[in-house]
This record gives structure tokens, C-alpha cells and sequence, in this order.
């Protein structure tokens, strides 16, 4: 679990990075970015009911927070990053999302 400095809460926060930011396309997920204030990257997931139940999405959860909280070091300091599942991520295990949350870190810009 991403401690709590590092975390968006509000899902208000969630619809404001979605709406006016950009965005990275992976097989598994999605992350939008856009630049804030804060000191620390603030992090967010969504895993929708198309995943599947809720055993399967909390499952999808945990594996991606872990990853993210492995690699947070990484992470551009002053960003929202909202990660969104998609369904070909059930079938991976640890290590092969970790590849995936490499591909995006170099994709993101340095926030100004």
C-alpha cells in the first residue's frame, strides 16, 4: 500500500486529472499525469467492474500499488498519476508489471 502522502483520495482528483491532462497507453493500463503542487508524486488506481469481481479487482490492485510503491524513488516529484486496469493484466504476475511501470517512467515528462 502507497503511504499516504502518496495517495489520491478524492474522487474529485480522480475526474480532474482524467479530464484535462494527458495520457499513456500500455496493453495493461492506462495512466493519466498532469503536474501539481505537491512535494511528493500522488498516485491513484482504478480497476473497474469489467476486470471482474471484487476479489479479482482488489487483487489487480494490490499487484499494481505494490509495483508503484517499489519503484515510487522513480516517480516525477509534483505529479497525479492515475493508473486504470484493463483486463489483459489478470493473467500477469509481479515482475512483468514492474516491466510495464518502467515503459510509462520514461515516457513522463519533468514536471517544470
Amino acid at each position: 500500500m502507497l503511504s499516504k502522502p502518496n495517495r489520491l483520495n478524492l474522487s474529485r482528483e480522480y475526474y480532474k486529472i482524467k479530464k484535462g491532462s494527458l495520457f499513456i497507453q500500455t496493453p495493461i493500463f492506462k495512466v493519466f499525469y498532469a503536474e501539481s503542487g505537491d512535494v511528493q508524486p500522488r498516485i491513484g488506481f482504478v480497476v473497474s467492474h469489467h476486470i471482474g469481481k471484487a476479489v479479482v479487482r482488489n487483487r489487480v490492485r494490490r499487484l499494481l500499488a505494490e509495483e508503484v510503491r517499489k519503484n515510487l524513488s522513480k516517480f516525477p516529484k509534483k505529479m497525479k498519476l492515475v493508473f486504470i486496469a484493463k483486463h489483459n493484466i489478470i493473467s500477469l504476475k509481479h515482475g512483468e508489471i514492474s516491466t510495464f511501470i518502467n515503459q510509462v517512467l520514461s515516457k513522463i515528462p519533468e514536471p517544470k
